[in-house]
């Protein structure tokens, strides 16, 4: 094809074939894509074959004759297509098919050798043209002053937090460890300090001072230090004053066509155990128009906490999880925490920290980032419906008493394992079960596999408890049944 440009070097541009044919090549199958223009159309069609040399003569001979049918009148000999393939898993393919062949290692097809703005600008057009990417949102002026008010309070509180840090580390090169009292700049460690500062002692938390006095230029910076930090106290209440007005005038769209009042919304969201109002604010001024989502796998997506997993040979070989949105992220994981922290009793907390016992290796990070995906789920559907939160439809865990309660040795477990849960003075299936939902997995010699046969047992007697609650086929509608305790 000419270029179409008048005024261009008059070079062909790439040219474009009448089909194309795709293999991803693997050890014991082949999986095969066409790609035929149809006028504004780009039909597709698709096909798994095993790495048998009878099927492999087969797939071409069904692959000359789709083309046929489509109008493409292809010999044996002219056969294109192309392979991503590492070692020789391509060859019985390519012998059994002859043609034209093009082999790419899949190395190649991640990035371009070479990398220029025209190049990218050419791939670009490209990907426009086969409309490889969706249509991007646009935030309207109204959430961009939203993102812009929240990313600017979320600067001035870490510039807080940097120089209150630099309080307490200097605290530290004297010897004095009241920051293990709490915050430095709580109204019980900063009027210690000032008073240490002033008069050389303390009345109360005498022991968390050593008998070093503070210098007299470092007790000068320290105030100035408290003069910004109290200054940036009244900007960052200043700034969500702002914020929460901002939401509260604004009308957002939510589920079915509806829309709510900002004021309304915002109650709804912070009905969430852990998420408070400056998570509302961020979850808001990222998401924006709620509807953009289709699913709530996709919001989690966008927040970073869906993982995907990446499919070798009909295998999955790893997940990864994408960046995401690194300030929604960051907001979702701190409600988490807030929620494992202040939220003890909420059902996602309970279902967290047996999470977290159950896992010897950065068990509270798992946790936190579990935790932070259903947090993610729960603010979806309540904005979606505008509802305040229930977790009655969430199943909480299982008690004790759910179990039978009987020693260790008649569970049914190994030996193996028996002997370690007696060796941490688990004795009975109550200790054990306690034991599951709490810090099995961080006990000595409690490894994988240990929580792992735990686990088969609870799952066994939770399928039953589940199987005495459902009513017998063909019974009267007033006959119950008694539920399983929960």
């Amino acid at each position: 094809m000419p270029s179409p440009i008048p005024k261009g070097k008059g070079q062909p541009s790439l040219t474009l074939h009448r089909y194309g044919v795709g293999v991803d090549c693997h050890s014991r199958f082949f999986q095969v894509c066409v790609l035929i223009p149809d006028g504004t159309e780009l039909v597709k069609i698709e096909r798994k074959v095993p790495a048998l040399w009878a099927e492999l003569r087969a797939a071409r001979a069904w692959l000359l004759h789709t083309l046929r049918e489509r109008g493409i009148d292809v010999s044996p000999s002219d056969l294109r297509y192309t392979c991503e393939s590492t070692g020789q898993y391509h060859m019985p393919l390519c012998l059994a098919w002859k043609g034209h062949p093009a082999i790419i290692n899949p190395s190649d097809t991640g990035h371009v050798r070479r990398k220029t703005d025209r190049l990218d600008a050419g791939k670009l057009a490209q990907h426009s043209l086969h409309g490889l990417w969706r249509e991007s949102w646009m935030a309207p002026d109204e959430i961009q002053e939203l993102r812009v008010l929240s990313n600017q309070r979320a600067k001035l509180v870490a510039e807080r937090s940097r120089l209150t840090n630099r309080i307490n580390s200097d605290m530290l090169r004297f010897g004095h460890v009241v920051g293990q009292l709490g915050k430095i700049n709580g109204p019980v460690v900063r009027a210690l300090i000032e008073d240490f500062c002033t008069n050389g002692s303390v009345a109360i938390h005498r022991d968390h001072f050593s008998d070093t006095r503070i210098p007299a230029g470092v007790v000068r910076v320290f105030d100035q230090r408290w003069k910004r930090v109290d200054a940036l106290d009244q900007e960052i209440k200043m700034i969500e004053e702002l914020c929460i007005k901002q939401v509260d005038d604004l009308t957002w769209r939510i589920g079915e066509g509806r829309t709510s009042s900002g004021r309304q919304l915002r109650s709804n969201l912070e009905s969430i155990p852990g998420v408070g109002t400056q998570t509302v604010i961020t979850w808001l001024g990222e998401i924006g128009d709620i509807t953009r989502f289709d699913s709530v796998n996709k919001l989690l997506a966008y927040a970073g906490l869906d993982p995907s997993d990446e499919i070798s040979a009909g295998k999955v070989t790893g997940a990864k999880t994408r960046k995401g949105n690194a300030r929604l992220h960051g907001a979702l994981r701190n409600a988490a925490r807030a929620m494992l922290a202040h939220a003890p009793s909420c059902k996602f907390s309970m279902w967290a920290r047996g999470y977290m016992g159950r896992h010897s290796r950065a068990g509270k990070s798992k946790a936190v980032h579990a935790l932070a995906r259903r947090v993610g789920k729960a603010l979806y559907y309540c904005h979606l419906k505008n509802e305040p939160f229930d977790d009655s439809g969430y199943q909480a865990l299982l008690s004790e008493s759910s179990y039978p309660f009987c020693p260790v040795e008649e569970m049914g477990l190994s030996p193996g394992v028996v002997q370690k849960l007696k060796g941490n003075g688990l004795h009975t299936s109550r200790q054990v079960v306690d034991a599951f939902y709490s810090d099995l997995g961080r006990r000595p010699g409690c490894g994988k596999v240990t929580v792992q046969a735990v686990a088969t047992w609870i799952n066994g007697h939770t399928k039953r408890s589940q199987d005495r609650t459902r009513k017998p086929k063909g019974a009267e509608a007033s006959e119950t049944l008694p539920a399983a305790e929960v």
